[in-house]
């Protein structure tokens, strides 16, 4: 740490130039570039529980831990009125310590949206080159076990948009990589970045200049101010990062004012636009030979330490395709993106997609679909003062974080998802799978009807985990940020995060996010 003072009764002021809020994904890919490029960087991390579970196929057992946040959502109405969990992942490396690991790079649509929606920086060959450096930087391995029932899909001759594959991963010799284990393997100057535990409470102002953050430690009864010379950066995510802005006064000026929250911008689409995919899983018995271990054997766990493989190198979340509807129409590239919202992924898992790590879970494989373009929007508040909750829930300020993704609130998909699981039974019929799976569990053979699915999808459909686009990007006057990730009204504060993803990547989105992440992060420091 380059400077420094002292206050009145003599302890010393750190310095920054910069402030990062949230040590996920992007927070560290922030961190880094900006680090590496000379400045005095401090990330603000609201936890650390410990050092996550690198054991790939135990990813599940994290959820509902400490090592979790444990949000969900308001109640859905049209999923029976069901709250469903949001895992986030809770310390240094944000949801890469509890998530399957995958690393999927944009397709090219994907970097079409962003360039069509950003402009100015945001133009192919600088993404393209910024998905590059952060490529380098995680190095994502192939898979070194695959299950049977991964096996036998890859060999499916079904026709697809993208032909089933093995998902890369965020790994190193089988076992779990977080964002914050990138940090690590930087060369960086002494003292050019710190890692700091406390609950961020609001953006400190100088005018319309955002000079620092309010900060508290579990262990102090005061807040702390913390101050930055360059910017302050808020990476805590498409829940957090819109409610921080939301108690620093920046929101919907009605809302704030009803919360009592002094209105320093309004902007109303802050929280708004959340989107997500949903993925409705279609369960088939297999073997009970081929039953997936919910506890590993002692065999396990020597062929995981000694040699990097067998079921618990596993992600669950082994493999998928990109799949049109329907199968085998004719698909004309390059993509028109007013069609996208006919594409669908899967998720190929060698267990029982809802039960497992149970020790009940039945010997099962589970073919998830997952609209690639859902046109459902929701949105993200927070709670009045009466309606506090405690850090260890979520740590941004107190006020409680209200999540409604509004699941199929546009009918439309729900029509593209009954018509997905229609197909998703289609490849169940490919002559390479077939003759490997048993009978339907989920939905089950006797629901054939529209009617009869879309009561199956209510009832069981869950987040695939890729909540993003609360705090918009676009080049109009009325996002939240503007092309270079910078709070339209304020000075020196910034959003880059998934948040700021103007739509949802049709593929899963943590490359996406870390590639945007290093891009805007870079002309920062030029």
């Amino acid at each position: 740490m380059r400077g420094g003072r002292t206050n009145r009764r003599g302890e010393a002021i750190k310095l920054f130039d910069f402030l990062v809020v949230g040590a996920g994904s992007a927070g560290c890919v922030v961190a880094r570039v900006l680090a590496q490029s000379g400045y005095r960087v401090a990330i603000v991390e609201a936890a650390d529980p410990g050092p996550p579970n690198r054991r790939p196929a135990e990813y599940l057992h994290s959820f509902g831990t400490d090592q979790d946040w444990q949000l969900k959502t308001e109640p859905q109405k049209y999923l029976a009125n069901r709250r469903l969990i949001q895992p986030r992942g809770r310390g240094p490396g944000g949801s890469t310590r509890i998530n399957a690991m995958i690393w999927y790079p944009p397709r090219p649509c994907d970097i079409d949206r962003l360039v069509a929606d950003g402009g100015g920086p945001l133009d192919r060959q600088s993404l393209k080159s910024s998905l590059n450096a952060v490529t380098s930087w995680v190095r994502p391995q192939p898979p070194r076990w695959l299950s049977e029932a991964t096996t036998h899909y890859l060999r499916t001759i079904t026709p697809a948009i993208e032909a089933p594959h093995a998902f890369l991963r965020m790994s190193n010799r089988a076992g779990r990589i977080t964002s914050a284990d990138l940090l690590a393997g930087a060369t960086l100057d002494p003292g050019s970045l710190e890692m700091m535990t406390a609950h961020v409470t609001r953006v400190v102002f100088n005018g319309d200049q955002a000079i620092g953050l309010e900060v508290r430690r579990d262990s102090d009864a005061t807040a702390t101010i913390l101050t930055a010379e360059k910017g302050v950066i808020l990476c805590a995510g498409t829940f957090a990062s819109p409610a921080i802005l939301m108690e620093s006064g920046i929101g919907p000026s009605g809302r704030l004012a009803d919360l009592a929250i002094d209105i320093r911008v309004d902007s109303p689409n802050v929280g708004n636009h959340l989107t997500d995919h949903l993925i409705m899983p279609i369960i088939f018995a297999v073997s009970g030979r081929q039953r997936f271990p919910t506890q590993p054997s002692v065999a396990d766990l020597a062929r995981w330490q000694i040699a990097g493989t067998g079921p618990l190198a596993s992600n669950l979340a082994e493999s998928g395709g990109i799949y049109q509807l329907p199968i085998g129409a004719t698909h004309h590239f390059p993509l028109d993106l007013p069609a996208m919202g006919e594409e669908f992924q899967v998720h190929v898992t060698p267990t029982h997609y809802l039960t497992h790590p149970s020790e009940s879970a039945v010997a099962a494989m589970t073919i998830g679909i997952n609209l690639c373009s859902p046109k459902s929007r929701g949105s993200v508040s927070i709670g009045p003062t009466d309606q506090l909750v405690p850090p260890t829930v979520f740590g941004f300020g107190g006020r409680a974080i209200r999540i409604d993704p509004g699941y199929l609130t546009d009918h439309s998909d729900l029509q593209a998802m009954v018509a997905a699981v229609r197909q998703g039974r289609v490849i169940a019929e490919d002559p390479q799978l077939r003759p490997f799976i048993g009978d339907e569990i989920l939905p089950g053979a006797g629901r054939q009807s529209d009617e009869a699915i879309e009561r199956t999808i209510a009832r069981f459909a869950q987040t695939l985990y890729h909540p993003v686009g609360t705090c918009r990007l676009d080049t109009d006057a009325t996002s939240v940020v503007d092309r270079a990730g910078a709070v339209r009204g304020t000075q020196r504060l910034y959003v880059i995060d998934g948040s700021i993803l103007p739509t949802i990547p049709s593929v899963n989105p943590n490359a996406t996010i870390m590639m945007l992440a290093h891009r805007l992060a870079s002309d920062l420091v030029q």
